[in-house]
């Protein structure tokens, strides 16, 4: 087998080699070609393959599930407790005093997709309990601080997801995520100016500059609300 596999990689070459010897025009024009076609016709069954899985699994939503609960059989076991965590100025706080958090996390696994949920929490008396995932999904999310360059911001990964009904992304959200997160360890000063580019599902483009008045964006089910809590 192993032998049959060298001879013809040796044929091969050695045809390659003589028709680039003694036909160089036509052998560049052929390689063009072939370069060409292989790269359509790969996008081509790139595209045929990705229609034919979704139709799949329109007609057949039940397969679907049963392969997400396969790869979930697959993927390493997490835990599956609930949490809640404090956080102040981007910080776990981990001596509680409620007096002093910012808002609070409270995270529960998602045992099909595994993956864990983030629900934001700014009153900190509020009871714990899971909310729905919202159908929301930004195009982008871009955070700048002062004038360094832009960081990309993920709402959901295949380890997290903060696309839950009624998380308020604040500049104190986007702290925790720079530090926590991105592990972004450069002091964030409150005088330093922060926006947020957003690219949303339909391809609105919006700019939001965070500042004394406290701009936020409240996830909805199936969209996603900009606030000014000064006025609310």
């Amino acid at each position: 087998m192993l032998g049959n596999l060298i001879r013809t990689s040796l044929i091969a070459v050695l045809v390659n080699d003589y028709i680039k010897r003694n036909y160089p025009d036509k052998y560049e024009s052929f390689i063009i070609s072939l370069s060409y076609y292989t790269i359509y016709s790969y996008s081509k069954l790139q595209i045929l393959v990705m229609s034919f899985m979704k139709e799949l699994n329109d007609k057949n939503p039940k397969l679907f599930e049963l392969k997400k609960m396969f790869d979930s059989l697959l993927k390493p076991k997490m835990n599956v407790a609930p949490t809640v965590d404090y956080y102040k100025n981007g910080v776990l706080v981990e001596d509680i005093n409620t007096n002093e958090c910012d808002f609070k996390i409270y995270s529960w696994l998602d045992k099909i997709n595994l993956l864990v949920n983030h629900k934001v929490m700014y009153d900190l008396d509020e009871e714990e309990t899971f909310s729905e995932i919202s159908d929301n999904n930004f195009l982008l999310v871009e955070l700048k601080v002062g004038e360094k360059n832009p960081e990309k911001i993920l709402l959901k990964t295949e380890e997290h997801n903060f696309y839950v009904v009624g998380n308020n992304l604040t500049k104190g959200f986007f702290v925790y995520y720079l530090k926590q997160i991105l592990r972004i360890s450069e002091e964030i000063k409150d005088n330093d100016k922060m926006s947020v580019k957003l690219i949303d599902k339909d391809v609105n483009v919006l700019e939001i500059n965070f500042t004394d008045k406290n701009e936020s964006i409240l996830l909805e089910k199936n969209g996603y609300k900009l606030l000014n809590n000064a006025e609310n």
